[in-house]
């Protein structure tokens, strides 16, 4: 089983947001699409870094508080939810580096549900309007 991650972010992931996150944290990254753009995977050199499934649109952000810590003050009303897969092992720094690049990219905040006492947010924990 991989390590799962979650990025929130005020906007969904988009494929020009993905490059700069890749290149931000690995430049020369490939990135694999699937054909319904359900899932995106970095891989460098053959090794998958993160696999990110389709961002969710939240409903109700104050639900977020059940399975992650409080939102920040001042969070936007909008939030999309997407899973951030990344393997155990050698890939792991990498493939969280790239998670975290991308929770930057989208004014978004990265968070490990098993971290800790519940879920930690890792980095920078504001959610940019």
């Amino acid at each position: 089983m991989p390590r799962e991650l979650v990025v929130l972010s005020p906007m969904p992931v988009s494929m020009s947001v993905l490059a700069r996150a890749l290149s931000a944290a690995h430049p020369g990254l490939a990135l694999e699409v699937s054909p319904d753009r359900f899932l995106a995977t970095a891989l460098d050199d053959g090794v998958r870094l993160v696999t990110l499934v389709h961002p969710r649109e939240v409903g109700v952000p104050t639900e977020v508080g059940r399975l992650l810590p409080p939102l920040p003050e001042g969070s936007p009303h909008t939030l999309w939810w997407t899973d951030a897969l990344v393997p155990w092992g050698d890939a792991e720094e990498r493939g969280v580096a790239v998670s975290s690049a991308l929770a930057a990219e989208l004014g978004g905040v990265l968070y490990d549900p098993l971290g800790g006492r519940g879920a930690t947010a890792l980095g920078d924990t504001t959610l940019d309007d």
